[in-house]
């Protein structure tokens, strides 16, 4: 990128921002509250905290001229009684910090049972009800994966193929899922919305109703999230991961640490510590990192997580990360496909047979030679070779007997890969116990094809995405009883 053109997007993108949000009081705040645009982010405990934890953080926009002060919002209101119970206090609020100011966040971690819970608390825009629910340890889930979402070419023209209406129509799926079959996670892996300044996000989480906000999130920083195009054309506009570190509310290992959260200078990253997050879900294990920071930041954090997954011992080990090769900011050998490879012949090779990796990037939907790992980058970008939207879905639930698979021949398949994969001695396979595991393409549109009507009549019908595999706009990636050494 010459150093004209980035003085013109320069221009562009701060003149385009100013003033782009605005408070539409369509959020969860009572009416009058001083803060508009509450909306919710629910994550798992990083995994050193114990199975029960929970992360729950609101999100809103203290309303210019409000009856609450800057101080005021800067103290969580203290633990109460709401009409429906007892209202417990935030542990952190304050606006956003250097990033995405505009904002206001309150956070916590509590411990809760596994099931649906309802949790209360005293918010500054009135009383709180979350809905948690945790599947018990070792069940099966179900979750949807989202790469690359593409739902404004505002701050990069000619980026999305708005055919596809992404900015509409996913919070419309992710809804219409939560009513007919509630999700346990969804998962984003990286360049989150192409947003800058904060406003591209909030208007796709107004679209997202109530139950889907509550569902389990995790989420990866990609290149677009930490620069508007690389390192190498750096913009005052940036936003370098921070306004998107306090935005998405992940229990990191930062939270963890002794010190108070670090704040970086104006032109550097945050702490690798920021980004990094382990924990489980059911029976399936998730790792997540940043691939703009070296090995040696992380090693440390990775031999903790691949601890814990040793001693947890889930069925499916999941690797997160955006970078699906080394470009753009990408830290040598932290791609996701070599970081897999590293970590699954070294720090994590007694559970080396449970693991497989999920990133972005690249504008395409589709697994991996060796079957390991899975591209979800087809968020609704125009250009790219594939020219295709959808997501992945993941689901280890052992389905109905009447059921059956989502393709008609289910396969055998060990977690290990072939004959030839060296790790893939590692256990026993003979004592292997037998679970199931679906991962499957769900493409929602293509540049000649829309299957979204479709697929929202099937799961009216069915009220299962599983159940709705085998038709055309799917391709099963992994499908039946996986064998687990």
């Amino acid at each position: 990128l010459s150093a004209m053109a980035a003085l013109v997007l320069q221009v562009f993108i701060g003149l385009d921002w100013q003033g782009s949000l605005r408070p539409s009081r369509g959020g969860l705040e009572e009416p009058g509250a001083p803060c508009a645009d509450v909306s919710l982010r629910v994550a798992r405990g990083l995994g050193s905290r114990g199975y029960g934890a929970v992360r729950v953080t609101a999100v809103c926009t203290p309303v210019v001229g409000g009856a609450a002060s800057e101080e005021e919002l800067d103290r969580c209101p203290p633990a109460g009684m709401a009409r429906r119970g007892a209202a417990r206090a935030f542990d952190q609020c304050g606006r956003f910090k250097q990033r995405w100011t505009h904002f206001h966040t309150s956070s916590a971690v509590v411990d809760v049972g596994t099931g649906e819970g309802r949790l209360g608390f005293n918010h500054s825009s009135g009383p709180l009800q979350v809905e948690v629910s945790l599947p018990p340890r070792g069940a099966g889930v179900h979750g949807v994966v989202i790469g690359d979402p593409c739902i404004s070419s505002r701050y990069m023209p000619g980026l999305c193929d708005m055919r596809f209406d992404v900015l509409n129509r996913l919070p419309r799926f992710l809804n219409r899922l939560s009513e007919v079959d509630r999700l346990d996670f969804v998962v984003l892996l990286g360049d989150a919305f192409y947003d800058v300044h904060g406003s591209l996000t909030a208007d796709f989480w107004r679209r997202l109703s109530k139950k889907t906000q509550e569902t389990f999130l995790m989420s990866v920083p990609g290149n677009h999230d930490f620069w508007m195009f690389a390192p190498q054309a750096p913009l005052p506009q940036d936003q370098l991961g921070i306004g998107f570190v306090q935005w998405y509310g992940q229990d990191t290992a930062q939270s963890v640490l002794a010190e108070p959260v670090r704040e970086g200078p104006p032109t550097g990253l945050p702490a690798a510590e920021e980004f990094f997050f382990y924990h489980t879900i059911g029976d399936v294990g998730f790792l997540g990192f940043s691939n703009a920071h070296p090995w040696e930041a992380q090693e440390r954090l990775f031999q903790e997580a691949c601890d814990y997954f040793v001693a947890e011992q889930p069925n499916q080990v999941y690797i997160l990360g955006h970078w699906s090769k080394e470009d753009l900011g990408c830290q040598p050998g932290m791609d996701v496909p070599s970081l897999y490879r590293r970590l699954r012949g070294g720090l994590c090779r007694p559970v080396a047979q449970r693991m497989r990796y999920l990133m972005g990037h690249d504008h395409c939907n589709e697994a991996s030679a060796d079957g390991l790992g899975f591209l979800v980058g087809a968020g609704g970008a125009a250009h790219g070779g594939c020219n295709e939207w959808g997501v992945a879905y993941l689901d280890t639930r052992t389905p109905p007997a009447s059921a059956g698979r989502a393709h008609a021949k289910p396969r055998r398949a060990r977690l290990g890969g072939g004959a030839d994969d060296d790790v893939g001695a590692v256990g026993n396979a003979g004592a292997a116990p037998l679970v199931d595991h679906v991962v499957a393409k769900v493409t929602l549109a293509t540049d000649t094809s829309d299957y979204f009507p479709a697929l929202e009549a099937c799961l009216s019908t069915r009220r299962s995405l599983l159940r709705c595999l085998p038709e055309r706009h799917s391709e099963i990636w992994v499908n039946g009883t996986a064998l687990i050494a």
